[in-house]
């Protein structure tokens, strides 16, 4: 009986200590997947820029009041596997209410490792795009290093480097920066100021863009839980052919700083808090937890199996009195 115990033991030993590291490469990732692809995935984050120009704003040049809201849609119907899809868009909005700017998006990236999988007909501002680095979720256990991050206007990624620990609302959170240079950008099909985008184009005016991104990040679930962004937009004419020194007329269309609302963050928070105990559970806690049983269970199935091999033996047997060696006689 003891012999077949030590053999079952040793069965659900193997079991255990090879569920482990399935638990955490394969049973996670699925189970984040179809989380990322649900309806609780569902977010609206508000962020406000006070004292901002927008170009066309009642309250004029360094006094508007501008709102972006960042609307994340799960698109659980085009998700598969560990591919991720979600639909999204950013609207500005002006001081009335009134939406001055659209960029919708789609983005399609890796559940696991958050990486773009440049499928499902990505695209930025209705036109096909090909995210790379970064974009929206930061990975699980994100470290303390430099990432390329996707910027949206920009249409390309740039490094966010790694600037320290802080917390926030007693959660350790790290700190990412990123500028975005000087660049020229694709004109996006809304302007604000009621301009035509078609039109200033045929004017030969170009988009000019920079930004500088700070981002707070819990490293076990990835989530953003703080955001402050300074952006500049402006419209250039382009150079003369016969002077290309010449500086450009410029119209600035945006010039301000986004900060993520404070019951936003809250809530951002709270997300990254209850998640950071699921992921530990998953990632750390129960493959550990299997290892430990399953060496226990071998180390008892071992026992029990020297136990039984010892009852199977039996006990060593002693030479009768009949078969004790007798000494030899002594003759004189």
């Amino acid at each position: 009986m003891r012999r077949k115990s030590g053999l079952i033991l040793l069965v659900a030993a193997v079991f255990c200590v090879a569920l482990a590291p399935l638990l955490r490469e394969f049973v996670l990732p699925r189970l984040v997947a179809k989380a990322l692809a649900g309806e609780d995935a569902y977010r609206v984050v508000v962020l406000d820029a006070t004292n901002a120009t927008l170009l066309g704003a009642p309250e004029g040049p360094g006094k508007a009041k501008v709102t972006a809201i960042q609307t994340i849609r799960p698109n659980a119907k085009d998700s598969h596997g560990s591919t991720v899809v979600w639909d999204l868009n950013l609207a500005v909005v002006d001081g009335t209410g009134k939406v001055v700017t659209q960029l919708p998006e789609r983005y399609a990236f890796d559940a696991a490792g958050q990486i773009p999988k440049n499928c499902c007909g990505e695209s930025v501002d209705g036109a096909p795009a090909a995210h790379t680095g970064l974009a929206y979720k930061w990975p699980f256990f994100t470290g303390k290093r430099d990432y390329n991050y996707y910027d949206s206007q920009a249409h390309s990624a740039n490094v966010i480097a790694y600037k320290g620990t802080d917390r926030r609302d007693g959660l350790r959170t790290y700190r990412f920066e990123q500028v975005v240079p000087w660049m020229k950008i694709p004109m996006p099909r809304q302007l604000p100021g009621g301009l035509d985008p078609v039109a200033v184009e045929k004017e030969g005016m170009q988009l000019w863009y920079t930004a500088t991104r700070k981002m707070w990040v819990e490293p076990v679930t990835g989530i953003p839980v703080y955001v402050e962004e300074t952006r500049t937009e402006e419209l250039r004419t382009s150079p003369p052919a016969d002077d290309p020194n010449a500086k450009p007329v410029v119209t600035k269309l945006f010039d301000g700083t986004f900060k993520l609302r404070p019951e936003w963050s809250a809530a951002l928070v709270a997300d990254a808090k209850d998640w950071s105990g699921k992921l530990r559970l998953l990632h750390d806690t129960a493959p550990l937890a299997l290892i430990v049983v399953g060496v226990l269970l071998f180390l008892t199935a071992v026992v029990l199996q020297y136990v039984a091999d010892r009852k199977t033996a039996g006990p060593r047997a002693r030479p009768t009195p009949e078969h004790q060696p007798t000494k030899p006689p002594v003759t004189a």
